[in-house]
């Protein structure tokens, strides 16, 4: 599973700890000029503290242009994070998708405009990219929305890379 902007590792931990038999990729910048390392440090602390450095392996890099083989992973989940790409939203989202093994899914956890977020961003909430504005971006990309929905004030969206997808988004 790839955990694409994993931070401090609060979505890494969780996948770690649910998934007996997999292996969690977690990959971020680490490029934050507020923690020492740019946080790398603090995720191996934290992955140390829960017992999952073994099964854990931390990469550096951008989402906009990941590392890895077209096909490389069986899914993918990303929380607060795309949201904060700015004009590289689509790209980030394009890179996910060539990573993702046909049939594989994404799930991502995204700030939108609504009163929810107008109340914890005030005037900043009416620059985050709408439901329509993701939805739009994820199937011009080539994925299906399978699922959305509302947590914790964030939007959820469950997009699947098709079976048949490769010729479809010009990959």
């Amino acid at each position: 599973v790839l955990d694409a902007g994993c931070g401090a590792g609060r979505t890494t931990i969780a996948l770690g700890r649910i998934l007996q038999n997999g292996r969690v990729v977690a990959v971020d910048r680490f490029d934050a000029d507020y923690i020492d390392d740019g946080g790398r440090d603090f995720l191996e602390r934290n992955l140390r503290i829960a017992g999952l450095s073994e099964r854990v392996k931390i990469e550096t890099a951008d989402l906009t242009a990941l590392p890895f083989e077209e096909g490389s992973f069986d899914s993918a989940v990303s929380t607060h994070v795309y949201d904060h790409l700015g004009r590289h939203k689509e790209r980030a989202l394009r890179e996910v998708f060539r990573v993702l093994k046909p049939g594989s899914r994404f799930l991502m956890a995204v700030w939108v405009p609504g009163w929810a977020m107008f109340a914890v961003a005030n005037a900043l909430s009416f620059f985050l990219t709408s439901k329509d504005g993701w939805r739009t971006m994820a199937r011009r990309v080539g994925f299906e929305v399978v699922d959305e929905g509302i947590f914790n004030y964030a939007w959820f969206v469950l997009l699947e890379k098709p079976v048949a997808s490769s010729a479809a988004a010009g990959n």
